[in-house]
């Protein structure tokens, strides 16, 4: 009895297995519909993926038509997920994910067991301790290979959730994008001044005494830029911005320049004391202490080197 029950499970499930088209589920188109709906436009995704407009365009709408379900409202300046796309993307990120794992595990075995680990982090953690603890991994464990890239926050979660890095480090005030999150540590952030400026001298000074200056600001949506603008608007203030950039070292540049003050990092500016004219002034606010965080996809899928790479640092 339990044989015939086997068999008829069996047969139940080749039966299952031949009803899948697999044709529909080319990994070219899949790859395709999320490089779209990173860029958030057909155009985008043509070009992450490295085809031309007309060609992304019929992959997109063939598979579409395929599955019997549209994954992006079209826009007059791009597209945007439906409902039934975003299940959809999410169920395509994963087998991404598999397929990376796959390739990158027989890429190791290729090259003599030699693992991968890709992490990103923002600016304020590269300039503390991260590169001397991945470098005694490394020093540790030669036959892994570290690609560490400097990236906002905002960027970090997104590429994180992606798969496009296993690991990433970043500000408390991110939008998680059900990561698994761990804290990781604190920084201080600073008004970061020209040396001549009037409160360069101060050794600490509250926000509300700092929006009497104009403001250097990094681009909008960033955690810096929607910090400052969140604790002016408790106070009942805007910042004056007189100019927004992007990243640390433009914005380090034009504070030296004389535009204006800055919210920063404290270890991220003392990277460019020595060759710019600033000067660091603590904030007298409890928001300027922040929380870093370490995220991951899922501890279950993180691959064995970045899973070692991961506890490395948790234990530094």
């Amino acid at each position: 009895m339990h044989g015939q029950e086997e068999g008829a499970s069996s047969k139940s499930s080749a039966s299952q297995n031949a009803s899948v088209n697999y044709a529909r589920y080319n990994l070219i188109t899949l790859s395709l519909v999320a490089a779209i709906a990173r860029a958030g436009s057909i155009s985008g995704g043509a070009k992450a993926a490295n085809l031309a407009m007309a060609a992304a365009s019929k992959r997109l709408g063939d598979f579409e038509a395929q599955i019997d379900v549209p994954i992006f409202y079209r826009r007059p300046h791009g597209v945007e997920l439906t409902e039934a796309g975003r299940a959809v993307l999410n169920d395509i990120l994963n087998v991404l994910e598999d397929v990376e794992r796959l390739a990158r595990n027989v890429s190791e075995f290729a090259s003599g067991g030699r693992g991968h680990v890709r992490i990103w982090a923002n600016p304020a953690v590269i300039s503390e301790a991260l590169p001397e603890d991945v470098s005694r991994f490394v020093q540790a464990y030669p036959n892994i290979a570290v690609e560490l890239e400097e990236r906002s926050s905002s960027e970090i979660v997104k590429a994180v959730a992606e798969n496009r890095a296993d690991i990433g480090i970043f500000a408390d005030t991110m939008k998680t994008n059900n990561l698994e999150t761990y804290m990781f540590s604190t920084e201080q952030l600073v008004f970061c001044t020209p040396i001549n400026h009037p409160i360069a001298d101060r050794d600490k000074i509250t926000l509300s005494e700092a929006l009497e200056y104009p403001f250097v600001g990094l681009l909008a949506r960033t955690p810096l830029a929607a910090r400052l603008e969140y604790e002016s608007a408790r106070l009942g203030r805007s910042p004056q911005i007189r100019i927004q950039v992007r990243g640390v070292e433009a914005m380090c540049r034009m504070i030296s320049a004389g535009l204006g003050i800055g919210v920063l990092p404290k270890p991220a500016v003392h990277r460019y004391l020595s060759t710019m004219k600033l000067n660091t002034v603590d904030i007298d606010e409890s928001w300027s202490i922040r929380e870093l965080y370490i995220g991951i996809r899922s501890m279950d899928t993180l691959p064995h080197a970045a899973k070692m790479l991961f506890d490395h640092l948790m234990n530094a």
